[in-house]
């Protein structure tokens, strides 16, 4: 396994914490017991949480007014998807965790997971 990508209660329940959201001490225990290379937590407003080579890296999420948001289906693919690739290109861990919470953030804004009248 070289990848492992999920939300923050995905990993809460996969990892049997008992509590409401991670901290800095459980990122380290993560990072620490995994033998996993890359690991992406989504973590909503906060931003994100990933563990690149064993080392744990945190980025805040891009402020987006509660108004702009329109939709959250594919915020988490998105940043999936831009972190893997960015991974697999190797690229600087820094910009692809720039990137992700941008791109993520930019799917908020678009409505989506509606099928077209007629459909």
């Amino acid at each position: 396994l070289t990848f492992l990508t999920g939300n923050e209660n995905e990993f809460l329940r996969l990892f049997n914490i008992v509590k409401s959201h991670f901290t800095k001490e459980d990122y380290y225990k993560l990072a620490n017991t995994l033998h996993i290379p890359h690991v992406l937590i989504t973590l909503g407003a906060r931003g994100i949480m990933a563990i690149h080579e064993g080392k744990p890296y945190f980025q805040h999420s891009f402020p987006i007014s509660s108004k702009k948001i329109i939709n959250t289906s594919g915020a988490g693919d998105t940043a999936a998807g831009v972190f893997i690739s960015g991974i697999l290109e190797n690229r600087d861990i820094h910009m692809v965790l720039r990137e992700t919470v941008y791109y993520a953030a930019q799917v908020l804004k678009i409505p989506g997971s509606h099928l077209r009248k007629g459909r």
